[in-house]
């Protein structure tokens, strides 16, 4: 996966942690919106592996834990060779799409914010 606009989007930590809770739920949104983006830009499904972080990073907003939701979801930039086992990781899911994690991402969203 290029890794451009994904990592522009990441912080220092001290600013992060200074952020109030919605600031750090809005900053790993946009993290996970961006790389759902340029998986879609490649006009294919997440990956297993890009499948499994996603759906992390999703759950961990979910749970208010947004530093980790952030952290989750950039795995998706590692490189195949980073990972191990990737000729598992590395196939297309074919039961999860992109429009299952856009609707994933907005149920996220709709989700208040916690610890604020």
């Amino acid at each position: 996966m290029a890794q451009h606009k994904a990592l522009d989007l990441i912080l220092d930590d001290s600013v992060l942690f200074a952020m109030t809770a919605l600031e750090k739920k809005a900053t790993a949104e946009e993290v996970i919106e961006e790389i759902i983006n340029y998986i879609d830009s490649e006009d294919r499904n997440p990956t297993e592996w890009e499948r499994e972080s996603l759906s992390s990073a999703l759950g961990c907003i979910l749970l208010g834990t947004y530093i980790a939701a952030r952290n989750e979801a950039l795995f998706c930039l590692l490189n195949k060779d980073q990972v191990a086992g990737p000729e598992h990781w590395w196939d297309e899911s074919e039961d999860v799409t992109i429009q299952d994690l856009r609707d994933g991402l907005a149920c996220a969203r709709g989700a208040p914010p916690r610890g604020v």
